[in-house]
């Protein structure tokens, strides 16, 4: 934990003198103040809710991504690397065989060949003590205040929660991690929701009203209920690793799409 939070700060810090290195800062005067207007690059907010204390960094920026990963394994904490039903229960709390950010595809416009974020976002939370020197680090999050795009994906297993309207050959399921259709574990650790999971190869974020806006991706040493996005209802993030991705989802099942650079 102190070893990621070191390496935020020394990403913050790198970004700050980056930006140093182009402006040299010149005094105004009120008249001058008055016709400026400008938002900062990094907005700083506490917050505090169920004797937990938060402090969230969010870098007022827009992001432009295309990217392919391969075997994510994160929270392998477990002895066996796989158990019964394609390992839930066991090996780590997720499991992407394949993670993409934007398609390419013949038929891929220029706009799906990249996911956009907006604001991305780090969150630490603290326990409430009985005094600050009592007040302890138990967990963090990353997300984006809005994201949009298609990832495809080849998932063995997650821990979190997730909602999607997903197309098949027989239909739209509305699938929901909560759902008791769904659900394989009462606490969300590990499941691949009875096989479902492994067979959805792209997800679409975002829809017409806007950009999916509660994408995060969370590590605590024990239970936690994030702040939620004003007109969501926040779900709780159990201790390990946790995705959370519920709002305006859409998706589909089958082979998932190629994201392979452009020819020169």
């Amino acid at each position: 934990m102190r070893k990621q939070i070191t390496f935020l700060w020394g990403l913050f810090a790198a970004l700050v003198c980056a930006a140093g290195s182009h402006a040299q800062p010149m005094p105004l005067d009120d008249g001058q103040l008055s016709q400026v207007w400008g938002q900062s690059l990094v907005e700083f907010v506490n917050t505090s809710s169920m004797g937990y204390d938060f402090t969230r960094m969010t870098l007022n920026a827009d992001i432009s991504l295309s990217a392919n990963l391969k075997d994510v394994r994160l929270g392998d904490y477990a002895a066996a690397r796989n158990g019964p039903n394609n390992g839930v229960g066991a090996g780590a709390d997720l499991d992407l065989q394949s993670l993409q950010f934007g398609q390419n595809t013949l038929s891929s416009s220029e706009r799906d060949r990249l996911v956009r974020a907006t604001n991305p976002y780090f969150e630490i939370v603290y326990k409430q003590g009985a005094n600050a020197a009592e007040r302890q680090v138990v967990g963090m999050r990353m997300g984006f205040e809005g994201i949009d795009g298609y990832l495809g994906t080849q998932m063995r297993a997650l821990s979190g929660t997730m909602r999607a309207d997903l197309t098949s050959g027989s239909g739209v399921i509305n699938f929901d991690s909560t759902h008791p259709a769904f659900m394989e574990s009462a606490d969300g650790k590990r499941w691949n929701a009875n096989g479902l999971l492994n067979t959805i190869g792209s997800l679409k974020l975002g829809d017409a009203s806007g950009p999916t806006r509660d994408f995060f991706l969370a590590l605590q040493t024990q239970n936690v209920m994030y702040p939620a996005v004003a007109g969501l209802t926040p779900q709780q993030a159990a201790a390990g690793f946790w995705l959370n991705l519920r709002d305006r989802v859409s998706g589909t099942v089958g082979a998932m799409p190629s994201n392979l650079p452009l020819p020169k």
